[in-house]
C-alpha cells in the first residue's frame, strides 16, 4: 500500500470512528413540537440554557422548564429519569407539567421526553407500562393523548379529556438487544384558546415475572383445596 493509499484509509477509519462515538453520545432530552415553528430542545448537562434548570441525586437526574415555544407558555419539574441508577424498574416521566395556549384557536403540541442511556432491566422481553394523568383541563374539548416507546416500539396510546382523572397502567410485552436502550415519552396536547392542561405521564420498565411462576402461584389455592378434600375424604373413611 503506497503512503496516498494508507492516509487515506486512516482517514476514513478516524471519521467512522467519530461519527460512531457522536451516534452513541449519550442525550437525555425533552424536544417541544409546533406546526410553524422550528423544535425547541433541552438538553440534561448542558449548559447556556436560561430556561431550564437540571438537577441531580444519586439516582434521578431531573429537567425543570419555564420557557414560552410557539402559542405555548410552559412550566414545571418536567422530566425525571432514574437511567443512570441502573435499577429495574426502569422510569421515565413527564411530572407536574402545564401547558397554556395563549394564542387564538385550538393549538397542539407534542412534547418528547428521550433517553437514551437505560440499561436495566438486562433481560428481554420485558414490561413496559403507561400511565397518564390529568390535574387540571381548563376547557370542554381540550384533551392530552400519551404514548410510550422503547427502542422505537411504541406502546399502547392513552387519551383524557377531563381533570382530575388517569388512565392506564397499560402493560405492552416489548424485546430489546444488548446493552443500553432508549425510551422515549410522547405527549400531544390539543388545547383551545386560553386553555390550560397540567398533566403528569409515566413510563415504566420491568422485568416479567416467569410464567411458570405465575402458573404456580395461579395454581395453589386448587392444590390446597385438593390435599384439603383427599385429607378429609381418609379421615371419614377412617372414622366409618
Amino acid at each position: 500500500m503506497n503512503l496516498k493509499k494508507f492516509i487515506t484509509c486512516a482517514v476514513l477509519v478516524v471519521a467512522a470512528l467519530v461519527c460512531s462515538a457522536s451516534t452513541a453520545r449519550a442525550t437525555y432530552m425533552i424536544t417541544f413540537h409546533e406546526t410553524g415553528f422550528a423544535d425547541k430542545t433541552f438538553t440534561f448537562g448542558v449548559a447556556a440554557m436560561p430556561d431550564k434548570v437540571d438537577a441531580s441525586t444519586a439516582t434521578t437526574n431531573v429537567i425543570s422548564v419555564n420557557t414560552s415555544f410557539g402559542d405555548f407558555v410552559i412550566q414545571g419539574n418536567f422530566a425525571t429519569s432514574n437511567a443512570k441508577s441502573g435499577l429495574d424498574p426502569a422510569v421515565l416521566t413527564v411530572t407536574d407539567a402545564s401547558f397554556r395556549n395563549g394564542a387564538a384557536g385550538s393549538k397542539t403540541l407534542t412534547v418528547t421526553v428521550s433517553d437514551n442511556t437505560f440499561t436495566a432491566p438486562a433481560v428481554s422481553p420485558v414490561l413496559m407500562s403507561s400511565q397518564l394523568s390529568t390535574t387540571s383541563l381548563t376547557n370542554a374539548g381540550d384533551s392530552a393523548q400519551f404514548q410510550s416507546f422503547l427502542n422505537g416500539s411504541g406502546g399502547t396510546i392513552l387519551s383524557l379529556g377531563t381533570a382530575p382523572s388517569g388512565a392506564g397502567p397499560t402493560t405492552d410485552i416489548k424485546t430489546k438487544g444488548a446493552g443500553a436502550y432508549t425510551l422515549s415519552n410522547v405527549t400531544t396536547l390539543n388545547i383551545s384558546a386560553n386553555g390550560l392542561i397540567q398533566s403528569t405521564a409515566t413510563t415504566t420498565v420491568t422485568t416479567p415475572v416467569p410464567a411458570g411462576l405465575v402458573l404456580a402461584l395461579s395454581g395453589m389455592p386448587i392444590l390446597s383445596l385438593g390435599y384439603w378434600l383427599r385429607r378429609r375424604q381418609v379421615r371419614l373413611t377412617t372414622v366409618a
